[in-house]
């Protein structure tokens, strides 16, 4: 066997890793490690019972043909090899020629004892242990064709793209650090706890098998394996590796160390894979203690999930009994990621659409004076808005649906929420705003002031608006028209037709015109009137100026019977008493005409005609008295159609 080959390249490193103790490694603290007298006596004995393993070169028939060297550690060398009944490819490691004392001995012949103890899927296996021909501690292990996931993690963060795009995603990193969980349950189920639980010491296979490598610290819980394996109650020195260490592991308290341990260790490899860094930075010693042991809460980046994040924290507390109180509690916690993972890539895809929402509602809300004078907001983006909104409050309430857990969603839809209540209140939509802030997962009483002050403000203009639309209601001379024009020009009509008959009854000397016949005139027309007003009551009293022409009607027709009953008792004549009604006929028009309309004018106008020509030529008075109600009555009509 070449006792003289030299180490391999980084670059082939890569692809075959093994078990080794790197008590020499920049980031690890390895103090020499001496053997209690128990441990000795009792790897002495198992050293005497080891087989002698042939090779190529020392023996005809040969078990195993030795080939190149893999790695050469702090104690140990590992070189690539070939069973030859088996024809099977394994790693043999052994001793460097200095470090063939009895201590390496006893140390790489604990090791191969522990690892051989733990025969699981995750955990590399230990085919077989024996001795070479001058009598040094060999250890056949299976060979590992793959990749140490710290090199992943590393590629994660600066070379993605050389990278499948599955081991890109945290799921997939998650899933590796679950196997290691595994494994991790599995050896305290034997009484086995790591201390060095970390990316570098987890190997990805070419198939994706996921090992855990380097036992070379670990300490055993159980009394029962005194002498073969080291127990936890004799650690008496700082092992493990500076950034992910426990602060347990560095005080070296009686009894500090138990499972929550490698808790510690699994959590602050989640750490690594959450942030792309390890937990703690390494100086000196002394700084490392002060920093690990008055470590708190990591304010993790928003765009980690709440879930593993709170789940690194919890599994990094100082204090133990705050940790999860098992590996397996921790693996749980990392698998109801898993199941939720569609959830948060949902909500994450939505919190995108979110921060694209948000400048479109900056460029538009009340905010919109802070804006700088180079901006240029869309005239209308509205509808972006609205789209925007919608596509992100879809994908948070469905990440909801998945997972009720996934605060990040939760989060993230108040906000949402929030931004478009104030973005509905500055619209002053108050029944958009009232049904965003129903929907709100939590109660905001600021967004609720400020929609009770909207809906006092809406409803205080409903209300002006209500006073606005009753008064004109109230004034709108189009509401009942038809009925006015209808009932004007049958009074106009019949009285003028009246009037022009009785001009002519007194032409035939059949009847001459009197106060009487004047009066019983006035009390028909009120009479006619009011049957009128009665049949079409419901629209001459619907609103106010209905009800004002229809009083001030009925006003005239009343101030016309007391003018008649003061001629008759004055002993006015019957043409000057014409003329005063032709000239109160003209004043009562124009007086509708300024309150009603205009154009009513030209019906005043026509009495004024009649109270002029009655001056001069008082014996026509009847004739054009009837004239003029019959056009007056044709002339309100076409002013009203």
């Amino acid at each position: 066997m070449d006792k003289k080959n030299k180490v391999p390249t980084p670059k082939y490193r890569k692809r075959i890793q093994t078990l080794e103790l790197i008590d020499d490694h920049p980031s690890s603290v390895m103090d020499t490690v001496e053997l209690k007298p128990h441990q000795k006596k009792a790897l002495r004995e198992k050293e005497s019972t080891l087989p002698t393993l042939s090779f190529t070169d020392k023996d005809a028939t040969p078990e195993f043909e030795l080939g190149a060297l893999i790695a050469e550690g702090g104690m140990g060398r590992i070189c690539s090899a070939k069973q030859i009944p088996l024809r099977r490819d394994v790693v043999i490691k052994m001793l460097r020629e200095d470090k063939q004392t009895s201590e390496m001995k006893a140390l790489l012949l604990q090791e191969a004892c522990l690892t051989g103890f733990l025969e699981h899927p995750n955990i590399v296996p230990v085919y077989q242990l024996g001795k070479d021909e001058d009598e040094q501690p060999l250890l056949v292990m299976k060979q590992i064709g793959g990749v140490p996931w710290d090199e992943l993690l590393e590629d994660r963060t600066l070379r993605p793209d050389a990278l499948p795009e599955e081991q890109r995603t945290l799921d997939w990193h998650i899933r590796v650090l679950i196997q290691v969980c595994h494994a991790m349950e599995y050896a305290h189920s034997k009484g086995i706890i790591h201390r060095d639980i970390k990316p570098e010491n987890v190997m990805i296979g070419e198939f994706g098998e996921v090992y855990v490598l380097d036992w070379g610290i670990a300490v055993s819980l159980d009394e029962e394996h005194i002498g073969h394996f080291p127990l936890v109650r004799d650690v008496d020195s700082i092992s493990g590796t500076p950034a992910y260490i426990a602060p347990e592991m560095l005080t070296l308290e009686p009894g500090g160390l138990d499972e929550k341990t490698d808790v510690y260790l699994l959590g602050a490899t989640l750490f690594q894979l959450l942030t792309g860094i390890p937990p703690h930075e390494v100086e000196s010693l002394s700084t490392l203690k002060s920093k690990v042991c008055t470590r708190r809460a990591y304010p993790f980046h928003e765009a980690v999930p709440t879930e593993l994040a709170e789940l690194c924290n919890r599994s990094m507390e100082i204090d133990r009994e705050h940790r999860p109180k098992t590996v397996g509690e921790f693996r749980v916690g990392l698998e109801a990621f898993l199941r939720n993972s569609a959830s948060y890539r949902l909500s994450a895809e939505a919190l995108l659409l979110f921060d694209e929402l948000q400048e479109h509602l900056v460029s538009v809300g009340p905010a919109v004076s802070t804006l700088s004078m180079f901006t240029i907001p869309k005239e209308d983006n509205s509808k972006e808005i609205y789209s925007l909104f919608w596509r992100c409050h879809f994908g948070l309430t469905q990440s909801l649906q998945i997972s009720n857990g996934n605060t990040e969603a939760r989060k993230g839809l108040q906000k949402l929420l929030e931004s478009m209540t104030y973005y509905e209140i500055h619209k002053r939509d108050l029944r958009a705003a009232d049904a965003l802030v129903a929907e709100l997962p939590e109660p905001n009483p600021e967004l609720v002031k400020r929609l009770e002050k909207l809906r006092k403000d809406q409803a205080e203009k409903a209300k002006s608006i209500t006073e606005l639309k009753k008064i004109k209601f109230e004034h709108d001379a189009e509401l009942g028209k038809r009925t006015r024009r209808a009932a004007i020009l049958l009074l106009g009509i019949t009285f003028g037709l009246v009037s022009c008959a009785t001009f002519f009854l007194g032409k035939f000397n059949i009847y001459q015109a009197e106060h009487y016949g004047f009066l019983t005139n006035d009390v028909a027309f009120l009479v006619v009137l009011g049957s009128i007003i009665f049949i079409w009551r419901r629209v001459f009293f619907e609103n106010r100026a209905n009800r004002q022409i229809v009083s001030f009607v009925l006003f005239f027709g009343f101030v016309l019977i007391s003018l008649r009953l003061m001629y008759i008792q004055l002993g006015v004549s019957v043409a000057v008493g014409g003329t005063m009604d032709s000239a109160l006929l003209f004043t009562f028009v124009g007086i509708l005409a300024i309150v009603q309309d205009w154009r009513i004018f030209i019906v005043s106008f026509c009495y004024f005609v009649v109270f002029v020509t009655t001056i001069f030529w008082p014996d026509g008075f009847l004739l054009y008295l009837g004239c003029a109600h019959v056009l007056g009555a044709i002339g309100i009509s076409f002013v009203w159609r």
